[in-house]
């Protein structure tokens, strides 16, 4: 992501990771369905990363998967999987209501997880999973992939460098129309528009601001008792944050920082950007700069997060630390309480 020269000369040192410089892991997959596919397509686009097994507790999904993404090993089971002394770390993308035992299950066996967003269904089993990983000394990671790509990072930079001056507030918004997908409205499943879509701009505001506390929650039920939309207020030691999301919407899923200097803002697609437009006040104008953002397979920077930290002999990633899944955990679970979500 090239930066303009007004940017440029503000943040001179200011580059995506290379994904090539770190050494290679491999990599194995549980739950080899949508979200998985793309993870394993991406993981061989300019990495020195390799899909190396595949599980599913079908092993003819897990063999077809494999064949597809050119995986040498497949299972019939996590636990085989989890034996294979030549896997070195492992992604889960099961559904959030089975990625605890899992994830669990991996750690005891010694391996390094990134788990997908929400790392679990709730504080209490995401609490659970950090301090096993604890014990066992592996690295853990929830996979926030879009805390590792431009233009979140671009936004850090700007607020944690000043460049916008005092932040006065943050909004983010994630919604698509998506109360047809049976895995979204089911109670069992963990379904519901926060734990799904309203996480994005949650961590966008954590990422950016750190801790928030919840300060209002406005928001439906579906039928099913999940919640349908919420919007969820957050005060981050006097910057005040809104976090939007809804399974029934269409919405241009935008981001906005407000700032005494200057704004930021993401027109689309907060949570997987092509464009970023930014104003900052200098000489006493302002000056606006728009910044192409696309980013090719960006899935792979969070695999290579995970294997630059396992070199380093890291257990958590400064860019997605423990302590922010825990947070973030604990305020969708306290947004779904005052909603009575089920």
């Amino acid at each position: 992501m090239r930066l303009p020269d007004t940017l440029a000369e503000l943040l001179p040192d200011f580059a995506l990771p290379d994904p090539t410089v770190v050494p290679g892991l491999k990599w194995g997959v549980i739950g080899p369905g949508s979200i998985a596919a793309t993870f394993a397509s991406q993981l061989r686009h300019n990495t020195n990363q390799e899909l190396f097994a595949v599980a599913s507790r079908s092993i003819g999904r897990a063999a077809a998967f494999a064949a597809t993404h050119d995986a040498p090993r497949s299972y019939g089971s996590y636990q085989d999987l989890f034996a294979d002394e030549d896997v070195d770390a492992v992604y889960i993308a099961t559904p959030h209501s089975h990625h605890i035992a899992p994830a669990l299950g991996a750690i005891a066996a010694g391996k390094h997880v990134l788990v997908e967003k929400a790392a679990t269904a709730n504080a209490k089993d995401t609490e659970a999973l950090l301090a096993a990983a604890k014990t066992a000394g592996v690295f853990l990671m929830e996979a926030v992939w879009s805390r590792f790509v431009g233009p979140w990072r671009l936004a850090r930079a700007l607020v944690q460098g000043g460049h916008l001056g005092e932040i006065v507030s943050v909004r983010a918004e994630l919604s698509f129309p998506l109360e047809h997908v049976p895995r979204l409205i089911e109670p069992e499943l963990a379904g519901g528009a926060i734990r799904d879509l309203g996480i994005y701009p949650l961590n966008f505001a954590q990422f950016l601001l750190g801790d928030g506390e919840i300060t209002g929650v406005h928001g439906a039920l579906a039928d099913s008792g999940v919640e349908r939309e919420a919007i969820i207020h957050t005060d981050h030691r006097g910057v005040s944050a809104t976090s939007i999301c809804s399974m029934r919407a269409h919405a241009p899923n935008s981001a906005e920082i407000a700032g005494t200097k200057g704004w930021l803002r993401i027109p689309t697609t907060m949570h997987a950007p092509g464009a970023v437009q930014v104003a900052l006040e200098k000489d006493g104008e302002m000056i606006r700069e728009k910044v192409d953002a696309r980013v090719g397979a960006p899935y792979r920077f969070e695999a290579v997060e995970v294997a630059r930290c396992v070199a380093a002999g890291l257990t958590e990633s400064g860019d997605m630390p423990w302590w922010d899944t825990r947070h973030i955990a604990t305020v969708m679970d306290e947004a779904r309480e005052r909603l009575g979500a089920k």
